[in-house]
């Protein structure tokens, strides 16, 4: 038995998409005669996700940095040509998109927990 030969590209897929996802075909090569080809799902890239989200959208953005990545969780303020602004809880953060790696929708934080009282 062959084994499928073929290299998917993996991204981070959005809980949430502004469109039906698009789908592309991709041609399988079982052997010297046999050739299937797969429908395989795609999710927007991170560009074109923030900038279909809506302001207000919880989101997790993962960018560049000197030395590595960082992310920043919060409120997506707003998203232009080349920047897009998220409230996080300590400030807000300006993003160029050309540095932006990965983009999610995320759920709302979980409800803070009430004061512990000891006897």
């Amino acid at each position: 038995m062959l084994l499928p030969v073929y290299t998917p590209v993996y991204r981070l897929p959005s809980l949430l998409s502004p469109s039906p996802v698009p789908r592309t075909k991709r041609r399988v090569i079982l052997g010297k005669r046999h050739t299937i080809e797969r429908v395989i799902p795609t999710s927007p890239s991170p560009r074109e996700f923030l900038a279909a989200a809506s302001p207000g959208t919880r989101v997790v953005v993962r960018y560049r940095i000197d030395g590595g990545f960082t992310d920043a969780l919060g409120d997506l303020l707003e998203c232009g040509a080349s920047a897009c602004t998220v409230r996080t809880r300590s400030a807000d953060v300006v993003i160029h998109l050309d540095l932006v790696v990965a983009a999610k929708q995320v759920p709302p934080p979980p409800p803070r927990r009430s004061a512990r009282t000891g006897s």
